[in-house]
């Protein structure tokens, strides 16, 4: 049993951690999030998708053009070293292509948009509501739906094209077998998802600019 000047300390120590908890939980519901720095950051996670996409498509728009009809014979390839050409440039693992990539991708950017909330929040069902309704989607949402919806359909159609037919991409463009036409289709549809993230990433770079401009260095004559 703890006594004398030990339990008044215990005693004090306690009175002190249980104020903190009934502060912390009588603070005002979470604030709306930083809109300039959360979209800068979705405007990044999607120009880093765009450059990892392009290289995807190129090495598709290559397996077809090695495919088509030449009008006129060319020059004797020269010889490469083993291990060059396509294959070693899809098994790098840097395209959004394989497993992985598209899964992290859009984990970051679902957790821009409508981030978790503090972890002391989970306690109160009301505050965790709270948090869940103050996010940087809601903002778009009110104030760029045409944006927002662009945005999310063009992830949405990048990633599922790309997790559906991964598994067989690069089977796909090495088999001789495969058909020029089929080939032909999957440019045209890597392309089509490739402009779309394109046109997102450029809305969201002219959001930026328009509202939230770098201040001016311009400080005149000295």
């Amino acid at each position: 049993m703890i006594t004398g000047a030990e339990a008044a300390t215990v005693a004090k120590a306690s009175a002190s951690i249980a104020k903190g908890i009934k502060s912390t939980l009588a603070q005002p519901e979470s604030k709306w999030p930083n809109v300039r720095e959360a979209l800068m950051e979705l405007f990044i996670i999607l120009d880093d998708w765009c450059e990892s996409a392009e290289e995807s498509n190129r090495v598709a728009r290559e397996a077809l053009r090695a495919r088509l009809p030449m009008p006129l014979a060319p020059p004797p390839a020269p010889r490469m070293p083993p291990g060059s050409g396509v294959p070693s440039q899809m098994a790098t693992g840097h395209l959004n292509i394989f497993p992985g990539y598209i899964e992290r991708t859009t984990v970051d950017i679902e957790g821009v948009l409508s981030p978790s909330g503090p972890w002391l929040k989970r306690w109160r069902a009301s505050k965790r509501r709270a948090a869940a309704r103050r996010t940087l989607r809601s903002m778009l949402r009110i104030y760029c739906p045409d944006l927002l919806a662009s945005f999310e359909e063009a992830v949405t159609n990048r990633a599922t094209w790309v997790t559906e037919h991964r598994s067989r991409f690069t089977a796909t463009l090495t088999d001789p077998q495969t058909s020029v036409e089929t080939l032909r289709t999957m440019v045209i549809h890597m392309e089509g998802t490739l402009h779309n993230l394109r046109v997102a990433r450029d809305d969201l770079r002219e959001l930026i600019h328009d509202n939230y401009p770098l201040p001016s260095t311009d400080q005149g004559p000295v």
